[in-house]
This record gives structure tokens, C-alpha cells and sequence, in this order.
């Protein structure tokens, strides 16, 4: 069954393309490279974790690929649109309309209620107030929330609000979904709840998802998990029956890509420091994801040793 709240993405859906991407902060001596040439492809409709530890650019990633933060080269493209080409007032209407963002405190307006909290995109995007909040009404209805709409932020608990912060964030029907550390303020019984929640009304309505988390029990609950390490993909994983058709791994696929890019001038990169047999990015991982494959894209001397 498929969930429509307002109106359904394109058939088929598009991918969201990201080629060689570059973050650098500072110059010279003092430049931080956030991302050092990331390529990624999110299709329609699949659930992907982003995963690493602090630093490792996860979060600038996800920025960068909803449009908040504009990379110093590289591209994303969306429905025929390189995004970091885009004026500020049309990258805007794009996350009104294209995107949603779930958020780890929710981000509700606590004079609000719960409806129209989940209304309000539709409402700045100029839909009628009855129709917008009849639209929202229907969708917290579908994530459990019905007979609460009047309820505020504060009258509800941690893990409704995120409820009524998933319905904002699917009440326009965006293609992609972008979720940070959905479930941080979350005791662990409740995230867990949320996450099933969220992936499967996700799943529902046809749109993608991109979380990022530093937690294995959130990627658990996606098809794809990349991990990331000193402002690379160091690594991906395929849940049971994801892997692409094409049977090429994308973060092979990603590096080569960002190889052959042509950026424009930037700061180089410093090479990556000799990583351990496995980070803890990908332990937590490969933890998660117990039957699916790994596929290094920076092969340790390990993972080296254990492909002979």
C-alpha cells in the first residue's frame, strides 16, 4: 500500500547525484577539508545511514546534499538541476517543496499544534490552511498520532513529537527525506520505534532517505550504509537483497567517479592517515549489518589479507 498525504513524487522518482564533492574551511596552513572528493548516489525510495565519528564529515555531507551548505566544487544534481548552482531563494523552495529534514530535537513550534505544526510546509508554500492541516491531519493519523492533533509540543511525549516532526517533514511528498541524529534525544526503546516508524512511512510514501547517525542500531534499519572517514566514504554495506542491480558497488563506483572529476581549484587534500584493521565507523557497521557484504573503498592491509 502506498501512502499519498497530498501528492505522490514523479513515477519512478529520480536519483539524487552527488560527483566529487569538496568542503574546505579556512586556506592555506589552516584549511580543514570537511569532504575530499565524495561522489554518492541516492535512489528512489531506498533508506541510507550515513555513518562515522565526529569529524568525519557526515553532517556536512548531508548539507551539503540538501542544499544548506554549498561545497567549494563538485555537484549535486536533482531532477535535472546542478543544486549547488542554485540561488539561495530557489535552494529555499527547493527544500520546502523537494526535501524534508527531520531534526534530533524535532524543531516544533511550541505554540503550535500538532497539526499544524505538520501543516506548516504545505502553508508557507501557499496551500489553503483547511487543506493544508486536513492534509497534515491525515498523515499524523497514519504515524499513530490520530485524536492528538490539537495537542503542543509540550504536551506530548519524545517520541510523538518526532512523530509529528516526520509528518512535517513528509506532508509535501518530497523526493528525498534528510534525517540528523533523528533519534539522539531519544531513550533507546523510543528510538528504535521512531526509526521503524520513519523508514516505513518513508517507504510508504516513495520518497528516499538519508540519515545521519553514529549509532549501528539506526543504520540497522536502512537498506544502504556508507561510513566515512576523514572526509571520505571509507566503506558500504548492503542490507540482504539491496545491492544494486548492476551488482556494482556504488562507493567503488563513487571513487572512480570523484578520480575522474574535473573540481575547480582547491586546497589539496591531505592523504588519510593509515587507518586500524577496521575503524570503529566500520565495526559498528559490519555489526549492523551481519549478512551483508562490505565493501572497502580504501582496502586495509586486513581486508587485503582476508580477500586472498
Amino acid at each position: 500500500m502506498t501512502f499519498t498525504g497530498h501528492h505522490a513524487p514523479a513515477p519512478g522518482g529520480s536519483p539524487l547525484v552527488a560527483s566529487a564533492l569538496t568542503k574546505v574551511y579556512g586556506s592555506a596552513q589552516t584549511a580543514t577539508h570537511a569532504l575530499a572528493g565524495v561522489s554518492l548516489t541516492v535512489h528512489p525510495g531506498e533508506s541510507l545511514a550515513i555513518m562515522g565519528p565526529s569529524g568525519s564529515g557526515k553532517t556536512t555531507l548531508l548539507h551539503v546534499l540538501a542544499g544548506i551548505v554549498t561545497p567549494t566544487s563538485g555537484t549535486v544534481s536533482w531532477r535535472g538541476e546542478d543544486v549547488t548552482t542554485l540561488s539561495e531563494a530557489r535552494r529555499t523552495v527547493l527544500r520546502r517543496q523537494d526535501f524534508g529534514f527531520v531534526f534530533q530535537s524535532g524543531q516544533l513550534l511550541p505554540e503550535l499544534p500538532a497539526v499544524e505544526n505538520a501543516a506548516l510546509p504545505l502553508m508557507l508554500a501557499g496551500t489553503a490552511r483547511a487543506e493544508a492541516t486536513a492534509v497534515a491531519a491525515r498523515w499524523l493519523a497514519h504515524l499513530g498520532l490520530a485524536g492528538m492533533e490539537q495537542r503542543r509540543p509540550g504536551e506530548l511525549s519524545g517520541g510523538q513529537a518526532q512523530r509529528v516532526a516526520i509528518a512535517r517533514a513528509l506532508v509535501g511528498s518530497p523526493g528525498v527525506v534528510f534525517a540528523d541524529e533523528p533519534t539522539g534525544a531519544l531513550d533507546q526503546a523510543t528510538g528504535a520505534e521512531v526509526l521503524d516508524v520513519l523508514t516505513r512511512a518513508t517507504r510508504d510514501s516513495g520518497a528516499a532517505l538519508v540519515v545521519v547517525t553514529h549509532d549501528a542500531g539506526v543504520a540497522r534499519h536502512c537498506s544502504r550504509t556508507v561510513t566515512m572517514r576523514d572526509g571520505r566514504i571509507s566503506g558500504e554495506f548492503f542490507a540482504p537483497g539491496a545491492q544494486p542491480a548492476s551488482g556494482a558497488p556504488q562507493a567503488e563506483a563513487s571513487q572512480a567517479a570523484a578520480s575522474a572529476a574535473v573540481a575547480r581549484p582547491v586546497p589539496p587534500a591531505p592523504a588519510p592517515p593509515a587507518p586500524p584493521a577496521h575503524d570503529a565507523a566500520t565495526q559498528q557497521a559490519m555489526a549492523a549489518h551481519p549478512a551483508a557484504g562490505y565493501v572497502p573503498t580504501h582496502p586495509t592491509a586486513a581486508d587485503q589479507e582476508s580477500a586472498r
